[in-house]
């Protein structure tokens, strides 16, 4: 009934269903607008033959969680993982998203590094931290102030440099030099530490959480007795769900008026172009940044170089380059 839909179907060695991939059109045409990141999360076992229902998630310009497919997967070996994402890539023309973010699999880090060898490659941050308390509950006993200066470390340091020393000096000071599970997460610490993934765009998304979500959106439409010949029209009316809430956005969007709380002409400007949701989270950086001063430090081949730093507070000091030929800024 629908041109533009797209499946897949792979079968074993008995011509039996094995895997299986489908996408609607308006999925694929929402990927050309928002495929920048995408997060997928085989955890999700949806039918009575334990195969994993594996949704593609990505978000859209009302901050919402949108589908870009799913499958169906009779195992989650690397050749699998690899079917999937070629046959997925190539329902969406072939374009690879600038970042993918999935969790600390094997299988799925080779089968991403080799389908999408020039994409960001992020692990789920939540999925690492729900293990410290297993894997530190010795140090956490131990020490009363050790919870506090770890989550200072992975969340508060701005820049590799800085959350170098302070991961070098938290080993030090609680003796974990030769802790065999932070050793193994600190050499993958570019995948998953927000002061190296910050430089990529991830859509505001630091987990696979998202996608976890949207499994529990799914149970309101499918349960492990839905047999095949049901799953794919509930999941059609699982979809159709979703764009109404996307029409339901639209439509405030167009028919509102955003209610401005500065006096700068930039916020008038932006509040004519964004949706209300990224309207609102603009503003709220917009009111933030009043809170900092910036001195202009010197001039270097005609990029004006500034120093910035919160009222009243010399450190943290940021420094943002500021090219006015090409109009951009970069900061550090």
């Amino acid at each position: 009934d629908s041109p533009g839909f797209f499946y897949a179907i792979q079968m074993d060695v008995e011509g039996h269903l094995a895997n299986c991939f489908w996408v609607d059109a308006r999925s694929r045409i929402a990927y050309k607008n928002f495929g920048d990141v995408v997060l997928f999360d085989p955890t999700y076992l949806t039918n009575k033959y334990k195969m994993p229902f594996v949704p593609f998630t990505g978000v859209n310009n009302h901050h919402q969680s949108i589908l870009f497919g799913c499958s169906l997967l009779w195992d989650e070996t690397e050749e699998t993982f690899q079917w999937l994402l070629h046959t997925w890539q190539e329902a969406m023309f072939g374009i690879s998203p600038r970042t993918t973010i999935t969790d600390q699999d094997a299988a799925i880090t080779n089968a991403v590094a080799k389908v999408f060898p020039n994409s960001a490659h992020h692990f789920c941050m939540w999925h690492i931290e729900k293990k410290i308390p297993e894997y530190l509950s010795h140090v956490f006993h131990a020490f009363d102030d050790f919870k506090n200066k770890f989550s200072k470390c992975l969340h508060c340091t701005t820049t590799p440099e800085e959350f170098e020393i302070a991961w070098i000096d938290i080993m030090k000071m609680y003796n974990l030099e030769e802790h065999i599970w932070l050793r193994k997460i600190y050499t993958i610490r570019e995948k998953w530490i927000p002061a190296y993934v910050r430089t990529t765009f991830c859509a505001g998304m630091s987990t696979t959480q998202r996608s976890e979500s949207m499994n529990k959106y799914f149970k309101d439409y499918l349960n492990s007795s839905t047999p095949m010949s049901v799953f794919v029209t509930q999941y059609d009316k699982a979809v159709d769900a979703r764009y109404d809430k996307v029409r339901e956005k639209d439509y405030k969007t167009k028919h509102s008026k955003a209610i401005l709380k500065t006096l700068y002409p930039m916020e008038d400007e932006a509040a004519k172009i964004y949706t209300r949701k990224i309207f609102q989270k603009f503003q709220e950086e917009l009111i933030q940044s009043q809170k900092f001063i910036s001195e202009k430090i010197e001039v270097q081949d005609g990029i004006h170089i500034y120093k910035v730093h919160l009222f009243q507070r010399e450190t943290p000091t940021y420094i943002v380059r500021l090219n006015l030929e090409l109009k951009n800024a970069t900061c550090s």
